[in-house]
């Protein structure tokens, strides 16, 4: 599970994802990583592949130029 101020999302083994946001509004979806070697995530509704990484406790997600980064969850 990662967080970033109000926004969490958690990535589960079997591919569920689930993102949590503002006013407590939950996305679901799917994710994978592709061929392609980007994280393929569906939870908005359609599919977007994006670049992400993750460094120490810090899971950057990139797409278009910009990125956000996200802090491993305690007990994560």
């Amino acid at each position: 599970s990662w967080q970033t101020g109000p926004i969490s999302m958690s990535f589960t083994p079997d591919g569920t994802l689930v993102a949590r946001l503002p006013g407590g509004r939950q996305e679901r979806g799917r994710w994978s990583i592709g061929p392609d070697g980007r994280l393929h995530a569906d939870g908005t509704g359609r599919d977007q592949a994006t670049d992400a990484w993750v460094a120490g406790d810090v899971l950057t997600i990139a797409e278009n130029g910009k990125g956000m980064s996200y802090r491993r969850a305690s007990g994560s």
